[in-house]
């Protein structure tokens, strides 16, 4: 099993880095992307494969707890995007760039 790593290990600030991280094959290329916006994308790509292989392995076995265990977390990451958004979006408004 590998260890698992603080995520500010991987340069988050000390706010976003209190939780842990498995350190499986894509956080190395987390660590290693070269602005934020690479970081992001690769983020979610990492949450997405994580995503497919539990939701996979929740119906290959019938567990019905993993399976509502990764929608409640699905609902959880749809919310908190949604929030950047809107922060982002207040942000650029206040600047008075048109986001249409």
């Amino acid at each position: 099993m590998q260890r698992l790593r603080q995520i500010r290990d991987l340069g988050f600030p000390e706010e976003f880095g209190k939780g842990l991280l498995h350190d499986g094959y894509r956080v190395a290329d987390i660590e290693a992307a070269t602005d934020d916006q690479e970081r992001c994308r690769l983020s979610y790509a990492y949450l997405r494969k994580v995503l497919k292989h539990g939701s996979r392995m929740a119906e290959e076995t019938g567990d019905h707890e993993l399976a509502d265990l990764l929608r409640k977390r699905c609902e959880w990451v749809t919310s908190q995007i949604l929030l950047a958004v809107s922060d982002l979006e207040a942000d650029l408004r206040k600047r008075r760039y048109d986001l249409d």
